[in-house]
């Protein structure tokens, strides 16, 4: 059971937590969190999530997602992500999310790094229980795969949209 914190349609945290698999109430809601990283080049690391996923399973997704677990911030819960999925510690206190968009049942932050160094795929060492599969790639990459339905089902101007939002990229060393 994993638990996660309930909100208000204002974002106002709620008393009660959920199991984030479990419907929500009417007037409840949940936040996810999501990060897009960029290498040097440009290119985005994107991840294919795991085949046992509820949600999504098999197709290709951006480089870090998940539900902040009860008692976390957005930013320590994008913060435990990337370190679960990746191996990463990144210090999130001072970083707001690029963008929150809504949806049915809440609010998804993005946050958008660049890294202040190149690392090759073979240099990233993840986590092979939650991603099958890591790749850099470019937008023009990521819309066919979107085409092709082998990438979860953004719409491609929000994901343009998101990358447009952030002009200047905060620069993460991870460690």
């Amino acid at each position: 059971m994993e638990l996660v914190n309930t909100y208000n349609v204002e974002r106002q945290r709620l008393i009660q937590t959920t199991d984030r698999h479990t419907p929500l109430a009417p007037g409840e809601y949940i936040v996810i969190v999501h990060a897009l990283i960029l290498n040097t080049n440009g290119e985005i690391l994107i991840q294919q999530r795991a085949n046992d996923k509820s949600l999504w399973a098999n197709l290709w997704d951006i480089s870090c997602s998940g539900a902040p677990i009860a008692g976390e911030t957005s930013a320590e819960g994008i913060a435990r992500e990337i370190k679960e999925e990746l191996g990463w510690s990144i210090d999130f206190d001072h970083i707001r999310p690029i963008l929150t968009a809504n949806f049915d049942h809440g609010f998804s932050d993005y946050y958008v790094y660049q890294l202040d160094k190149s690392l090759s795929i073979a240099d990233i060492q993840y986590n092979t229980q939650e991603i099958q599969a890591i790749n850099w790639v470019t937008m023009t990459e990521i819309l066919a795969l979107i085409e092709q339905d082998k990438f979860v089902p953004y719409k491609p101007s929000f994901l343009q949209a998101i990358l447009a939002c952030a002009e200047d990229f905060t620069e993460i060393n991870p460690t």
